[in-house]
């Protein structure tokens, strides 16, 4: 399905309300003013449960309240969970399997900066001992291990009927635009004031670019949840499986996608080295 050139999570979620409604998904990075609160107001408008997760309980409170105000009906459960600590992970992981329902749809888009660079070649895991760290190579690394994670995702589970996708959403002004500082609007000069404020039309609102987040779970429920879904649909999603979207479509244009962010054996390598990291594998 096609939508306008700036649809909106709640545009996009209104024309697939029914694969939503009486769902469980689970969301990172909550936090207001970013992808995540949205998302989760749109899904929970629409009938969906969803998952508050997050580090700070004042956070996700705060969030469930917001949201709770424009949808008195909405569900909720809270789940602390600190990604910078295995521990807390871990203690989170052990709590979710406890829950009676079963997850359908994790979105996970939890992160510590908010602008989209260009995703760097080498996986340096501590840039040359720290000598060679900069934050914005580091949170580009970042950004293209999410890729190639969703890559190894889809690729090890294509058989247990799991899809897994990794998106843009475009560049918006969330709260985490606070932790930018003058020499980083000068770095990038050509999209930046050196006050802050955007150059031209191309910061998009947090509703907006939302919609891409929507448009994977979209892709997601219509795929394993949707009865109603006709097998021409299924073995596009299977055929999908793994993708890269951009403005609510998968893309493989080499200007959004670079080609050794999708490489499998890249993806493979991730996947090995993450288990190294964390001490666990994780096989089919």
């Amino acid at each position: 399905m096609k939508f306008a050139d700036f649809p909106t999570a709640e545009s996009v979620a209104k024309a697939f309300q029914g694969e939503i409604k009486g769902k469980t998904v689970l969301i990172t990075g909550i936090t207001q003013g970013g992808y995540g609160a949205e998302v989760a107001r749109v899904l929970t408008l629409f009938g969906a449960k969803v998952i508050l997760a997050g580090r700070s309980i004042d956070k996700i409170r705060e969030t469930a309240k917001v949201i709770k105000k424009e949808t008195p009906t909405a569900e909720f459960r809270e789940l602390v969970i600190d990604l910078g600590s295995q521990k807390s992970v871990r203690q989170a992981a052990a709590q979710v399997l406890e829950f009676q329902e079963p997850i359908d749809v994790l979105m996970l888009n939890a992160g510590i900066n908010y602008q989209t660079i260009r995703p760097t070649r080498a996986l340096d895991l501590d840039f040359g001992g720290g000598k060679d760290y900069d934050k914005w190579a580091a949170y580009a690394q970042s950004k293209t291990a999410n890729i190639l994670f969703a890559v190894e995702l889809a690729e090890r589970y294509r058989d247990k009927n799991l899809l897994a996708f990794s998106l843009d959403p475009g560049a918006s002004a969330t709260s985490l635009q606070q932790y930018m500082t003058k020499e980083d609007f000068i770095r990038f000069h050509y999209a930046y004031h050196p006050d802050g404020r955007p150059k031209g039309d191309w910061l998009g609102t947090v509703q907006e670019n939302s919609a891409t987040l929507r448009s994977f779970y979209r892709g997601y429920v219509s795929y394993t949840l949707s009865s109603r879904c006709k097998d021409t649909q299924r073995e596009r999603y299977v055929d999908q499986n793994g993708s890269y979207l951009v403005k609510c479509q998968v893309t493989t244009d080499p200007e959004d996608l670079r080609p050794y962010a999708c490489d499998k054996e890249c993806a493979r390598t991730l996947w090995a080295l993450s288990e190294e990291i964390v001490g666990q594998k994780f096989d089919v």
